[in-house]
């Protein structure tokens, strides 16, 4: 009868197992992408209203994807962890019979480590480009050899729960023909439930970027919108209502400046 009192006691007064401290694939992102950057990794697609009624109705479809592969730790108190991005940017003239005008590719391995409310990320990236070719039967435009093999390095300070502000650096290790070293990068956002528990999350955000190839001309970006999402998850429905002014973000065209509003919709993976 002892052993048997002993057994159940053990058994109802185990300690709990405990959390793993690591985990493959988790949920969320510890240093997220800038919603505003023009080459987010978001899948979506945003139709751009020129200011300059001369200019042709363009659209831009994104196919991408970005999420953390490996994290150690709690992503809310102290987590060291590897993501990977990827993303195809293409954008398609609506005047022309929705001839394609170029397309940027890129992909990159970001690591991150976060104490609190900071975020710090080593990130190594890939961009190329490519000239669409009905682009150039129509014009006789040639592609420019434009690639990017940059290191980047980036702070990410969450102000609230509800503000963050950023900051990002990068140096081309390896560059293509029309290239420079240097990209800066800044911006802030804000995304909570601002009406209301019972309504959806808005956000705004605000992202500057600024290429040595283009003078360290500002791609000026504003977006806001509604977020359909889980509780503090990554994933959802995007809608969103912006504004660019500046260089071109579609790499091919970097030299020209550019001024439109537009409308997007987007399905963070």
């Amino acid at each position: 009868m002892n052993t048997l009192t002993l057994l159940l006691c053990l058994i109802v007064f185990q300690d709990e197992p405990k959390k793993p401290e690591s985990e493959w694939f988790p949920e969320g992102l510890a240093y997220r992408h800038p919603l505003a950057d023009p080459r987010a990794p978001v899948t979506g697609v945003r139709f751009q209203f020129p200011i300059d009624v001369e200019d042709d109705f363009k659209i831009e479809n994104r196919l991408a994807t970005h999420l953390a592969i490996w994290r150690k730790g709690d992503p809310e108190v102290a987590a060291f962890e590897v993501q990977a991005e990827g993303a195809a940017f293409g954008r398609f003239n609506f005047n022309e019979n929705w001839d394609m005008d170029g397309v940027d590719f890129r992909f990159g391995f970001p690591i991150v480590s976060r104490a609190g409310p900071i975020a710090l990320k080593l990130h190594p990236w890939h961009m190329t480009s490519h000239l669409g070719d009905e682009f150039i039967e129509r014009t006789g435009r040639e592609r420019v050899v434009y690639a990017r093999n940059e290191i980047c390095l980036g702070l990410s300070w969450d102000i609230d729960k509800e503000w963050r502000v950023y900051l990002e650096a990068g140096y081309a290790l390896s560059r293509g023909d029309v290239n420079e070293p240097w990209r800066l990068m800044a911006g802030a956002e804000t995304v909570a439930r601002h009406f209301g528990p019972d309504w959806p999350d808005v956000f705004a955000a605000l992202n500057l970027t600024s290429f040595e190839e283009q003078d360290y001309g500002i791609q000026f970006n504003l977006e806001a919108g509604v977020w359909l999402r889980p509780e503090k998850s990554n994933r959802g429905v995007r809608l969103s209502l912006g504004y660019f002014r500046g260089p071109s973000a579609l790499t091919q065209f970097f030299e020209d400046n550019e001024e439109y509003w537009s409308l997007g919709f987007s399905l963070p993976f």
